[in-house]
């Protein structure tokens, strides 16, 4: 839709959340949409625009054993494209904020 979201992790279930921009500044009302769960086995998750090109945001998360990095390609509705991310480079683990 244009507007910037915000993802976050629930520090419990490692669920993430969408929370969809409302374009002025804030977010929709409500309290944000799971969009896909057990993400305990990434140390870092961040979003890199439209890494891809495909038009829809996309994720990469850092594993937290092998310190690789894992392309998430968005679904153009708020979640992310079937099948596991894409492992894309390797050996992160001497940064300790990815941005």
């Amino acid at each position: 839709d244009g507007d910037a979201d915000l993802l976050a992790r629930n520090s419990s279930t490692k669920d993430l959340h969408l929370y969809r921009g409302n374009g002025s500044g804030g977010f929709q009302s409500g309290t944000g949409t799971a969009i896909s769960n057990n993400w305990a086995n990434f140390d870092l998750i961040f979003s890199v625009g439209d890494f891809d090109r495909d038009g829809d945001g996309d994720v990469l998360a850092r594993s937290s054993s092998t310190k690789d990095l894992h392309l998430y390609r968005g679904n153009g509705s708020g979640g992310f494209q079937s099948g596991t991310g894409t492992a894309v480079s390797n050996n992160w683990g001497n940064f300790d904020r990815l941005f």
